[in-house]
């Protein structure tokens, strides 16, 4: 009941609802590209297709259904049925798939030859679109590590910020001698607070928590780092 009543399908209500009266309006859309996570967008451009028989690209940055990502306890089995029967409607009637990496691309094609789909694939890498960092910056007052992005899933920071804790208590470095900072949406992962673990355990001057930057400040603050941190599903 929670999935079926929460934010993004609240939008999804609205949007139907402003499409209908675009349509009534007389306005006629001859593309319509959907990009998803959340996978409800295709849900809405499945719609507008039916409205102003257009072409459809779908964008998929992450596969449509990764149901190991889902809570056991948010995996009822009616949601699991309609959730896979509209994957299939999605990839049944898409003109062009476009997916982030080369071994999802693969894959899509691989169930497009299986079940007769018509789509085409194309990949566009999901990269840094920024100026290319080629060497880091000197070490001076202390070690700086760098993140930007968003934690989620499985981008578990801890076993990195644990191991900055060891090495400070067992004197491998100095208690002035390294800064984390994270930039974008980190101030959690997974309900746990990187800001009131910071605080137990006396890392305030550690770990620095920086928020949203716009695209060239962040670019000026990652080059002041001797290391880029990468966090990526399943590591």
């Amino acid at each position: 009941g929670q999935a079926m009543l929460n934010a993004t399908k609240g939008w999804l209500l609205a949007s139907m609802f402003l499409l209908i009266y675009q349509k009534i309006k007389g306005q006629q859309f001859d593309l319509v590209i959907s990009s998803s996570p959340p996978a409800s967008v295709h849900f809405l451009a499945r719609f507008a297709l039916i409205l102003f028989n257009a072409k459809w690209i779908m964008d998929i940055r992450d596969p449509i259904n990764m149901w190991d990502l889902v809570k056991p306890v948010c995996r009822a089995p009616y949601r699991v049925a309609f959730e896979n029967w509209l994957e299939t409607l999605y990839l049944r009637k898409a003109d062009q798939v476009v997916v982030t990496t080369e071994a999802l691309g693969n894959e899509m094609r691989e169930i497009a030859r299986r079940e007769g789909y018509s789509y085409r694939v194309n990949t566009v890498y999901n990269g840094f679109d920024g100026e290319f960092i080629d060497k880091s910056a000197p070490l001076k007052s202390g070690f700086e590590l760098a993140f930007a992005g968003e934690l989620y899933a499985n981008r578990n920071p801890f076993p990195l910020l644990k191991a900055i804790k060891s090495l400070m208590e067992y004197g491998e470095i100095k208690h002035d001698g390294i800064r984390f900072h994270l930039y974008g949406n980190c101030e959690t992962w997974n309900g746990h607070s990187l800001r009131d673990w910071a605080q137990e355990n006396n890392l305030e001057h550690v770990v620095i928590l920086h928020g949203m930057l716009p695209p060239n400040d962040l670019e000026k603050e990652l080059s002041r780092a001797n290391l880029l941190v990468s966090y990526a599903q399943q590591q």
